[in-house]
């Protein structure tokens, strides 16, 4: 009896234990300024094909890097996951709020998609403001690498080729 209880208890943890097929989308940042960027990751907790980023993507902002793919895979007492992403930087081009569609991924003949993501867009920083905050913490980063960065160049050759 205790053997069965034992059994038991073990399979319904290794049942619940499984995950739903999941597509999340991750924002570094809901408010951006003009001039700054952001990062949107989609992350799905299974190996999906077919990934279908946002329509609007392009429309409403540059692609400043992306996509970037990275997949995952690992095997832990006998349970085999895998998950994979899909990164953007992104520069937004206007002011305002924007809603980013969701994206879609097809896994096991099946379509799941991530959550719209709104992303509000504010007036450019004056990053020479020394009054901002973030202005005031560059400037001191700066200088402190101003301080401390020493380059010397050694070149073996008189002449340089392209390539």
């Amino acid at each position: 009896m205790k053997k069965f209880i034992f059994i038991f208890i073990c399979m319904v943890s290794g049942v619940l234990q499984a995950q739903t097929p999941t597509l999340q989308a991750l924002v570094s940042k809901t408010t951006v300024p003009l001039n700054g960027n952001f990062t949107i990751s989609y992350q799905f907790n299974y190996s999906g094909e077919d990934f279908t980023a946002p329509t609007n993507i392009t429309k409403d902002f540059r692609v400043l890097g992306g996509p970037n793919k990275r997949s995952e895979m690992s095997y832990a007492n006998g349970t085999m996951t895998s998950k994979i992403s899909y990164s953007y930087v992104l520069s937004p081009i206007n002011e305002g709020t924007f809603t980013i569609k969701p994206a879609k991924i097809e896994f096991e003949n099946k379509t799941y998609s991530s959550q719209e993501i709104k992303i509000t867009v504010t007036k450019a920083q004056d990053k020479s403001n020394p009054n901002s905050a973030q202005g005031s913490n560059e400037q001191k980063q700066l200088k402190a690498l101003e301080k401390n960065i020493y380059l010397k160049l050694h070149v073996n050759k008189k002449t340089a080729f392209q390539g």
